[in-house]
C-alpha cells in the first residue's frame, strides 16, 4: 500500500459524506474544517476530528462527540477482512494516532459508549535524563518503531512503513530478500538497535471505560430508513451502522508526578540530626568521664584518709 499516493488510497475507500451519517460535538453539527483526512499504514483512509471550540466545561454524553458510521459492509472485498466495523483512537492532538497499537475496535450492531477521564504524567528527568524532556514522542512505542524503520532503510535500502517516506529511502521493501532483511532487523531488540528511547517526562492519556448497546432498537428503524433513504430491514441497516459517543465521565485530571525520594534537603536534614546526636553522645560521655575522675579522686581520698587514722589508733 505505500507505492500508493494519497489520492489512489483515499480513491479506494468509501467518501466521507458516506461514512460519516452523523458527527456532533455538544450538541451542534461539526463543521467540515474540525474534520480532516489523514492517512494510516495500516487502515488506509481515516479522519481526525480536532474540535474548533473550547474543551467542554461539562461532562456527559450530552456534551461529547457522537458519530453515527457506515461502514458499507456489503462493499467488502472477500477474503481480505474477518470483521466489520471501525477503529478508533483518542489521542493528543500533539502527536500522531496510535491505531494499530493503542486503538479501539468499534463494532457494527451497537451504540458504543466511551466515557473516558485524563490522566496526567510528569516524570523527573533527573541528572542522568531517564525520560525524554522534549516530549517528542507521546510513548516508547513510536520511537521505537522510528528507530526499527531507520534500521531497516539502513540495513536492507527499503522502506518497511509509508510514514518513512519522508527519508533518503524512497522505495518500499517489495522483493523477497527485501522482506527478509526487513522481518531480519524487526526482530533485533532495542538495545541491538542501538534505539535510544525514553518515556516523555509529561504525558497525557485517557482511561477509558466502554459500554455498548444494541443499535438500532426495533422501532428506530423506520428513523434510519427514512434518514439514510432506504427501505431495509433493521438487521440489513445494523450489520453497516455503528452509533458512538464519546465523552468525559468527569472533569477531574488525574495527577501522577514523580519526585525525588531523598533530596539535598533530606541530606543536610540528615546530616544535622546525625551531628546533634553524636554531639549529644559526646557531652555525656564527657559528663561520665568527669564523674567518674570524681568518684575516683573522692575513692583515693577517703582510703587514704582511713589508712591515716588507722595508723594513729596503733600508735595510741
Amino acid at each position: 500500500m505505500g507505492d500508493y499516493g494519497d489520492p489512489e488510497i483515499h480513491g479506494y475507500n468509501i467518501p466521507q459524506n458516506e461514512f460519516i451519517m452523523k458527527c456532533s460535538y455538544q450538541s451542534r453539527n461539526c463543521s467540515s474544517s474540525e474534520i480532516q483526512k489523514v492517512r494510516d499504514e495500516y487502515y488506509g483512509t481515516c479522519y481526525k476530528f480536532t474540535p474548533a471550540s473550547n474543551p467542554t466545561n461539562l461532562a456527559g454524553p450530552a456534551y461529547g462527540l457522537e458519530l453515527l458510521l457506515d461502514v458499507h459492509q456489503n462493499d467488502y472485498i472477500p477474503f481480505v477482512t474477518a470483521t466489520a466495523g471501525v477503529r478508533l483512537a483518542i489521542h493528543s492532538s500533539q502527536y500522531k494516532a496510535q491505531l494499530k497499537s493503542e486503538g479501539i475496535s468499534v463494532s457494527t450492531k451497537f451504540e458504543t459508549n466511551i466515557a473516558m477521564r485524563q490522566e496526567r504524567f510528569i516524570r523527573y528527568a533527573g541528572s542522568e535524563e531517564l525520560c525524554d524532556s522534549n516530549n517528542t514522542y507521546s510513548s516508547v512505542l513510536p520511537c521505537m518503531e522510528r528507530c526499527t524503520g531507520l534500521a531497516v532503510r539502513e540495513d536492507c535500502q527499503c522502506l518497511s512503513s509509508y510514514d518513512f517516506l519522508s527519508l533518503a529511502v524512497s522505495t518500499m521493501c517489495k522483493t523477497t530478500s527485501e522482506i527478509e532483511c526487513m522481518a531480519a532487523t524487526e526482530a533485533l531488540s532495542g538495545s541491538e538497535l542501538n534505539c535510544k528511547c525514553k518515556m516523555p517526562c509529561r504525558q497525557t492519556s485517557f482511561k477509558k471505560n466502554i459500554f455498548m448497546t444494541q443499535y438500532p432498537a426495533e422501532n428506530y428503524a423506520v428513523v434510519l430508513n427514512s434518514v439514510m433513504e432506504t427501505n431495509d430491514s433493521r438487521e440489513s441497516i445494523s450489520d453497516s451502522l455503528s452509533y458512538v459517543k464519546i465523552f468525559f465521565s468527569s472533569l477531574v485530571e488525574d495527577v501522577i508526578q514523580e519526585d525525588l525520594a531523598y533530596t539535598d534537603e533530606n541530606f543536610v536534614s540528615d546530616i544535622g540530626g546525625q551531628l546533634g546526636l553524636w554531639a549529644g553522645f559526646s557531652v555525656l560521655s564527657l559528663a561520665e568521664l568527669l564523674e567518674l575522675i570524681v568518684i575516683l579522686f573522692h575513692a583515693c581520698c577517703s582510703r587514704k584518709k582511713a589508712e591515716v587514722n588507722a595508723a594513729y589508733d596503733e600508735k595510741e
